[in-house]
């Protein structure tokens, strides 16, 4: 009798623990299906997660403009018209490599290309996460894709709850003068040296042009007016070699009218930093080829 009473509490307690674990994975569901009704923003405690939530989610990026560069494109937030993908630490190249196969912008996409890190070489901390077998399985999955982490699905949740009301929509930018590309006549001809050592930027360029892309590059502000201006000078010689237009708007107007929390990133929840955004689409629409 005590035998087959200890066999029953087994059952049991199996019992009890496979639906207690199907009631986790219903919340856990219900927690991301919710978030991503409401548009919520999937946040981590890291910030390497935050970077790999979004670039797990690359396939639902959309619109006729993609934003691509560093983790300062980053602070940029896609909306139904414009995609934006920053890699922290990377350049535009990192970007076009993990779209490979999973994202196809169609032919006249206008691409913006980031001047401020564009030589940088390949960040492994990021992409070696975001290359390995199960973070592309598990695209936008509700129980096991970064953004499904308990911990960062409370933590997306309890950022939804205490901070209402960030809008990354288009806004109204038609009081903001157009900005006119850079004269790059001023600019020296790349050497023979420089495209060898450029040569990861320049393919790049191309394959964005084999797509049907039309290009823009653009420098963007950062609170140090003086940061980054060696890439921003071999942008420019990348830029007259292929023939792209430059947009400079590391000016004191947008320096001033910026918020840059640590000085080199924009807040990514600012009014003004959405309003930045599509001040930049609008210059580059007009400029790209």
């Amino acid at each position: 009798m005590n035998v087959t009473f200890k066999k029953k509490r087994r059952w049991y307690l199996v019992l009890t623990a496979i639906l207690g674990c199907l009631a986790c994975l219903g919340i856990q569901r219900s927690l991301f299906c919710w978030l991503e009704n409401h548009r919520g923003n999937f946040v981590a405690p890291l910030g390497l997660e935050i970077s790999l939530i979004r670039l797990q989610n690359i396939q639902k990026l959309k619109g006729d403009t993609l934003m691509m560069g560093s983790s300062i494109t980053e602070r940029f937030r896609s909306n139904d018209t414009t995609a934006v993908l920053g890699i922290p630490g990377n350049s535009f190249v990192s970007g076009l490599e993990l779209m490979e196969n999973v994202v196809e912008f169609p032919a006249g996409t206008t691409y913006i290309l980031e001047t401020n890190n564009i030589l940088n070489e390949p960040n492994e901390l990021v992409l070696v996460d975001a290359r390995k077998w199960d973070f592309r399985v598990f695209r936008g999955s509700p129980h096991f894709s970064v953004a499904a982490k308990p911990s960062n699905l409370i933590l997306s949740y309890l950022e939804f709850i205490l901070r209402p009301g960030a809008d990354y929509s288009s806004t109204n930018c038609d009081a903001v003068p157009s900005l006119s590309p850079e004269p790059l006549v001023q600019v020296n001809d790349m050497t023979a040296e420089e495209q060898t050592e450029w040569r990861r930027v320049i393919d790049g360029v191309r394959k964005i042009r084999q797509k049907g892309g039309r290009i823009c590059m653009v420098r963007l502000p950062v609170s140090d007016a003086s940061r980054y201006q060696a890439s921003y000078e071999a942008a420019c010689k990348i830029a007259k070699f292929a023939q792209i237009p430059v947009l400079n708007y590391n000016t004191p107007y947008w320096r001033n009218s910026l918020h840059f929390p640590d000085g080199t990133h924009l807040d990514s929840r600012a009014r003004s930093t959405s309003m930045f955004r599509d001040v930049i689409v609008r210059d580059a629409k007009n400029c790209a080829r």
